[in-house]
C-alpha cells in the first residue's frame, strides 16, 4: 500500500443531482455553471427535487471528486487522501465508503449532531448548478488538523490540494496548509473554486494565494479575478498577472490552469502563456458536466505528481474530464485508458 503522495481538503457532500427544466434554474436564483452556497430560500429545494424528479445520489464535493479523480487516473490506492467533516449519519457512511471504494485514503473529522453536507445539481442540457448545503462540512475543527493523524499524513506527502470553498469557515487550516508548504518546500495547489468566493472572501482567499504554486479556475472564476484585481478581462493577461501575482515560497514559479469547458484551457508557466484544446466529444455522448472541472484537476495533478510535463498533465486533465462528462454526475467508468505521445 503507497503512502499518499498528495492531501487535499475541501467540503465533502453527498449529490443530490436531477434533470431539471430551464425554469427550476430561475425559480431558485442559479444560473448555468454557478456554484452558491445555500441560503434559507433554498433550503426546500432538497426536498422538492427529491419529490418532483428522479434524482441520483453521487458522492460529492469538489476535492473529493479530484482526489476520487486522481487515484482512477493513477491506479495506485491511497496515493491520495483527503480530509473533510462529515456528520455522524449514514449519509457519511456513504461518502466514506463510495471514497475508500475509489481508492482514496479518508480521514474524515466526524462532527455529531450535524447531518452530512449536501449539494442540488440542478442539470438542464448538460449543464448544471449547483446549490450547497454544508452542514457538517462548515464544521470542520482545527484541532483535527492539527492532530498528530493529519500531521503525519502531511508530513509524508509532497503535494498538498485545497478548495477555496473551505474559506467560508475554515481559512486558517488552509492558511496552515500554505505555510507547512512553504516551510517545507512542498507544492500548495488551489482551486478558486467559485466566483462569488473572489468577491465576497477575497480578503481570506488573498493570502492563501500568495502561497499556491498551482492555481485552477474557470473562466467565471478566472473572470472575477480579472475584474477584482483590475486586469480586464483577457483571460491571457489574467493568467499571466496571476502567475506573477506576489508569492511566499520563492524557491518554486507558479503555475495557473484556466478550463474553459470545451473551449481552450490556457496554461501560465515559466513565464509563458500557452493555449491547450480539449478533446472534442459529440454533443449526444454527453450527459451532464457536473465534475468535469474537478476530474480535470485530478487528471492533470496524476500527471504533475509525478514530474511530468505541463503538456502531458494537461492532456491527462483532458482526457479525465471527457470521460467524466460522458456519465452521470462526478463518476468516471471502470478503465483508464490513457496515453500519452507528444
Amino acid at each position: 500500500m503507497s503512502k499518499p503522495v498528495l492531501v487535499g481538503i475541501c467540503n465533502p457532500l453527498l449529490d443530490v443531482s436531477a434533470q431539471v427544466p430551464l425554469e427550476v434554474f430561475e425559480q431558485w436564483g442559479v444560473q448555468n455553471g454557478q456554484a452558491i452556497l445555500a441560503a434559507d430560500q433554498h433550503q426546500p429545494l432538497y426536498a422538492k427535487l427529491q419529490n418532483d424528479y428522479k434524482v441520483e445520489y453521487i458522492a460529492g464535493g469538489a476535492g473529493q471528486n479530484t482526489i476520487r479523480a486522481f487515484s482512477w487516473m493513477t491506479g495506485v490506492p491511497k496515493k491520495g487522501a483527503y480530509i473533510g467533516s462529515v456528520g455522524d449519519d449514514e449519509n457519511g457512511k456513504k461518502l466514506r465508503e463510495a471514497a475508500e471504494k475509489d481508492g482514496v485514503d479518508v480521514h474524515y473529522y466526524v462532527k455529531e449532531g450535524v447531518p452530512t453536507g449536501s449539494c442540488a445539481v440542478l442539470v438542464h442540457e448538460r449543464e448544471r448548478a449547483l446549490i450547497a448545503r454544508l452542514g457538517a462540512a462548515e464544521h470542520y475543527n482545527k484541532s483535527h488538523f492539527e492532530s498528530e493523524e493529519i500531521q503525519g499524513l502531511l508530513k509524508g506527502a509532497e503535494f498538498f490540494y485545497a478548495t477555496s470553498f473551505v474559506l467560508t469557515h475554515s481559512p486558517n487550516v488552509i492558511l496552515s496548509m500554505g505555510q507547512l508548504a512553504a516551510e517545507h518546500n512542498k507544492v500548495l495547489s488551489i482551486n478558486i473554486s467559485a466566483a462569488f468566493l473572489v468577491q465576497f472572501f477575497w480578503e481570506k482567499l488573498e493570502p492563501v494565494i500568495r502561497y499556491a504554486d498551482l492555481i485552477f479556475a474557470n473562466e467565471v472564476e478566472a473572470a472575477a479575478l480579472g475584474e477584482k484585481l483590475g486586469w480586464g478581462s483577457d483571460l491571457k493577461e489574467i493568467a499571466r498577472k496571476l502567475g506573477e501575482y506576489e508569492k511566499e515560497n520563492k524557491k518554486r514559479t507558479r503555475t495557473v490552469v484556466f478550463t474553459q469547458g470545451a473551449q481552450e484551457t490556457i496554461v501560465y508557466h515559466n513565464g509563458q502563456v500557452t493555449s491547450f484544446q480539449p478533446l472534442k466529444i459529440a454533443v449526444e455522448r454527453i450527459v451532464d458536466t457536473n465534475g468535469a472541472g474537478d476530474s480535470f484537476v485530478g487528471g492533470f495533478l496524476s500527471k504533475f505528481v509525478d514530474g511530468k510535463t505541463t503538456d502531458e498533465s494537461v492532456a491527462a486533465g483532458h482526457y479525465c474530464a471527457s470521460e467524466c462528462i460522458q456519465l452521470s454526475g462526478a463518476t468516471l467508468p471502470p478503465t483508464n485508458k490513457f496515453s500519452y505521445s507528444q
